[in-house]
């Protein structure tokens, strides 16, 4: 019963047992004529839906079938109709250069290029089928805590917990709006990149930076920005951490603002960062003295 649930399970991924191997027919005494893709073609009962009905022994083997060069063929009744027929001259054709050797019947996967079965391989096709790609311009880098970067991640996926996210999930909330400017819903992309304080934050940084003004309509396109800036590898890994110690540090402000009732303005916001991203530059990166 293992068994066929797994081949069930496998069967909702799109996965289907002849997809993972291939028959190789020795003597054909342990391939089944009418069940098994011996051919190469799909199972033949599958293909010839009239002749299989005709057949007084379905449940037969490739040697049974194939004796020498002339198929042993075992009908209920002549095959008369047309489409029976039509089924006929198919299936001699698909089977017209099959031949039967001394050795024995053998399964080769698919999943390999020797042939041989391994569990991690049918695991990672499984991976493949069940999982679902998600675009998410998050950088993992090691300058970066980890949680910070969870975070960041999260994110861009729009899975924090804000004022949205809460009532999609049936929590009530008091206050939707933004707690800093009440202008706008309390959501990801408003609070860390629209917010009139976040964007003096984000200004500032910018002219720290030596950066042109730019501006992002959400967190994903800061993110990727960043992912993509600049054409020094290490400039852009602080850079990187910049703008993440930017949302990091803008979601502190907002739980402070809301749990503690702490307003905060752009330009203490942009110290945060700038003291937050120094220690990690300090103590976490390789960049010689800083400053």
């Amino acid at each position: 019963m293992d068994v066929v649930k797994a081949g069930m399970e496998l069967d909702e991924l799109g996965i289907t047992f002849s997809s993972l191997f291939d028959i190789h027919i020795g003597d054909g005494s342990d391939t089944l004529f009418w069940y098994d893709n011996w051919t190469g073609q799909g199972s033949l009962a599958s293909i010839c839906h009239c002749l299989i009905n005709l057949d007084k022994k379905k449940p037969t083997f490739v040697s049974e079938r194939l004796c020498g060069n002339q198929p042993n063929w075992n009908w209920k009744r002549a095959v008369m109709d047309q489409m029976g027929a039509a089924e006929f001259i198919k299936l001699e054709g698909i089977i017209m250069g099959a031949h039967t050797s001394s050795g024995v019947d053998t399964w080769r996967s698919k999943l390999s290029s020797d042939g041989s079965f391994f569990v991690r391989d049918l695991r990672h096709l499984i991976n493949l089928k069940a999982t679902r790609p998600v675009q998410n311009p998050t950088m993992w880098i090691s300058l970066v805590p980890t949680n910070v970067i969870c975070f960041v991640w999260r994110t861009c996926l729009d899975r924090i917990p804000t004022s949205t996210t809460l009532a999609m999930r049936k929590v009530n909330i008091a206050i939707s709006s933004c707690h800093s400017c009440n202008d706008a819903i309390d959501e990801s992309n408003h609070i860390l990149v629209n917010c009139p304080i976040a964007r003096g934050a984000f200004s500032w940084i910018l002219n720290w930076c030596q950066i042109s003004g730019q501006q992002f309509n959400s967190v994903a396109e800061l993110v990727g920005f960043a992912a993509q800036w600049g054409r020094c590898p290490k400039k852009r890994q602080i850079f990187i951490a910049i703008i993440y110690g930017f949302l990091w540090c803008g979601w502190k402000a907002k739980n402070a603002n809301v749990f503690d009732n702490a307003r905060t303005s752009s330009l203490n916001l942009a110290d945060s960062i700038i003291t937050l991203v120094f220690n990690w530059v300090k103590y976490k990166g390789k960049f010689g003295d800083c400053n």
